[in-house]
């Protein structure tokens, strides 16, 4: 088998696995509101118990500071990830470097 055809059949392939890929994205995101979906009607079934009741009502009457914690916790864990990215970025380019190339006097962790 030709060169040139080795590489068409690997990129054919990699075009078939990335149609694969997508359409698996598509089923986890309809699978992520189907999943909600059935736990907003869990808890509607969970009302009907006198005992349960109580831990919906408590849901139901948190869920404005629980959205709001979520929503503070989701800001503070993107700009502390954004910044461990930003801070170690220098790092790994350092690292993939080989030694014999590697910039000693700027590959520093700060």
């Amino acid at each position: 088998v030709a060169f040139e055809e080795k590489f068409q059949q690997l990129f054919d392939f990699t075009g078939a696995l990335e149609s694969v890929l997508g359409q698996l994205q598509e089923v986890r995101f309809a699978c992520f509101f189907v999943v909600l979906i059935g736990y907003a009607r869990l808890l509607g079934y969970l009302q009907v118990h006198p005992r349960v009741a109580i831990l919906v009502g408590t849901l139901s009457h948190a869920k404005d500071d629980l959205l709001h914690f979520l929503l503070s916790t989701v800001i503070v864990g993107a700009v502390l990830g954004f910044l461990g990215f930003w801070l170690s970025r220098r790092t790994r380019e350092c690292r993939s470097l080989p030694l014999s190339q590697a910039p000693w006097g700027t590959c520093s962790a700060s």
